[in-house]
């Protein structure tokens, strides 16, 4: 089946894959926090996500292991002091390098053979759209046990925890209290 055949193409070849990811993520401007590690160190993480993209995108794969492996990723990477937007923004570009490849293969050749893969492109897509969505709720579980660590009164700016930003300039006392009100406003866990 052309969707196995797909698979196998990215699967055998997740090491240059997820070279030319590392690559990208480093050479990008919205991905500084991912310069703080090592080409070879990317490069690994990536090629994990590439060699088993085929149990990824296995019918028999349910959303339930999925949201285990990505919420964790996402608790994994607040941990880590990414912003969340560099995280997504660096899944985002572990999709369209598998599909650059996908497309560079050789294997599709003609719009028959891509509406026969069309297949495998909506579980592709959707796959990465339930990673999306996971991480981010992993992200947001770390960041409110964080929060609930922090008092408001402490010197901890909410800026910086928010952000993960290096020190900087401190926040103005009415921008700070703008920031912890609409940090309550938006507890989603809260209920009303």
């Amino acid at each position: 089946m052309l969707s196995e055949q797909l698979v196998h193409v990215v699967e055998s070849h997740a090491e240059a894959i997820a070279d030319l990811w590392a690559r990208e993520i480093r050479a990008s401007r919205f991905t500084p926090t991912y310069k703080r590690f090592s080409h070879a160190e990317l490069a690994e993480r990536s090629r994990r996500v590439y060699e088993d993209l085929g149990n990824w995108l296995d019918m028999d794969t349910g959303s339930e292991e999925i949201s285990r492996v990505y919420t964790q990723l996402g608790r994994t990477r607040y941990q880590e002091g990414f912003p969340l937007c560099e995280v997504l923004y660096g899944l985002h570009i572990t999709k369209k390098v598998v599909w650059r490849h996908i497309m560079s293969s050789g294997v599709l050749n003609s719009a028959l053979e891509i509406y026969r893969a069309l297949d495998l492109i909506v579980r592709l897509f959707h796959f990465y759209d339930l990673a999306a969505f996971f991480i981010a709720r992993g992200y947001q579980d770390e960041l409110v046990t964080s929060l609930k660590k922090v008092s408001f009164n402490s010197d901890i700016k909410l800026e910086e925890l928010l952000r993960h930003d290096a020190p900087g300039e401190p926040m103005a006392g009415n921008q700070a209290s703008e920031a912890r009100s609409w940090l309550e406003s938006w507890n989603l866990f809260k209920t009303r």
